[in-house]
């Protein structure tokens, strides 16, 4: 967020540049206890009503336990080719290839997409001990920890073109492949909440913007 002149605050929202796709929270419906005291989650999933003796519901925002991308329109593909540098120096060429939503190596399915945070890795640029020139980037494991896979492509654009591309499928597979969601609520309207975020890659703050399908009234809305 950044302060206006007004008094406002100025959002980017992180769903920019995922066009033709949207995400919703997916929650679960706890039962309601025989006292009415246990908590339960109304139909606008992710809110969450806290009701005890003497005193009235509490309605806060419970953090859903998981997102889902509905992909409209395709993600674009690519196939290409990079090179591997391995711990003892040896440097391989690999073909990589992404289609939605399926990332392969050399013709082998590998989930790296999955559960991984694309990013490029600066502080291996340079020389390979091919005697060619290398441009890092890598797809680190955003959960259960694990070696990142790291690639080297020919040159500073393709890099930002492979960076760019796989970014956006592994964000489609799990939105926390790209950011971190706190709960803290920026603003709610009626038909969206907007959570504060941050860029796992820049480390920027970015706002999310969380729409409720069921909240709109018409089929053609939803769409």
């Amino acid at each position: 967020t950044r302060p206006t002149a007004a008094g406002g605050c100025l959002l980017k929202f992180a769903c920019v540049g995922l066009r033709g796709a949207f995400f919703r929270p997916c929650t679960s419906r706890p039962a309601l206890g025989s006292e009415g005291t246990a908590p339960r989650r109304d139909r606008e999933a992710g809110w969450r009503f806290e009701a005890g003796p003497g005193r009235e519901a509490e309605r806060s925002w419970a953090m859903p336990t998981r997102f889902d991308f509905l992909v409209r329109r395709p993600l674009r593909s690519k196939s290409g080719e990079v090179k591997v540098v391995a711990e003892d120096g040896t440097v391989s060429t690999r073909t990589i290839s992404v289609e939605w939503p399926l990332f392969w190596i050399d013709g082998q399915v590998s989930d790296a997409l999955v559960k991984g945070t694309v990013a490029p890795r600066l502080a291996l640029d340079g020389l390979m001990p091919d005697g060619e020139e290398g441009f890092c980037f890598e797809i680190v494991p955003s959960k259960g920890g694990g070696a990142p896979l790291r690639f080297r492509a020919p040159t500073e654009g393709a890099r930002r073109e492979w960076c760019f591309l796989l970014r956006k499928h592994a964000i489609h597979h799990d939105l926390t492949n790209g950011f971190q969601i706190s709960k803290k609520v920026l603003g709610t309207g009626a038909f969206a909440t907007v959570l504060l975020g941050e860029d796992r890659v820049s480390g920027q703050s970015v706002a999310l913007k969380i729409i409720q399908k069921r909240r709109l009234a018409t089929p053609h809305h939803r769409e």
